[in-house]
């Protein structure tokens, strides 16, 4: 396994989320997705307001299953990402 920083993570999982939530929502040009922190890897998907409901899906499984993507490979780095969904 190879080793990689926070920074590196931060990007990798910019790049699996973007064209799945852009994929998801209809004002696909408004998806704003950044990734940083310290300790912890905070993944901020911003979408319009509309489609923030589309982003977050029934009873969350949605957001739920972005969770566990960002979970998945986040721990292959034996690293911490968490995913929040903001309305800009």
């Amino acid at each position: 396994m190879e080793i990689v920083t926070r920074e590196q993570l931060a990007s990798h999982l910019v790049e699996i989320l973007n064209p799945v939530v852009r994929g998801l929502v209809d004002s696909s040009d408004a998806v704003r997705i950044t990734a940083a922190g310290r300790d912890t890897v905070m993944v901020s998907v911003d979408v319009a307001p509309e489609d923030r409901g589309q982003v977050i899906g029934r009873q969350g499984k949605t957001a739920e299953a972005l969770r566990t993507i960002v979970n998945a490979v986040s721990s292959k780095y034996k690293m911490r990402a968490l995913v929040e969904v903001v309305e800009g």
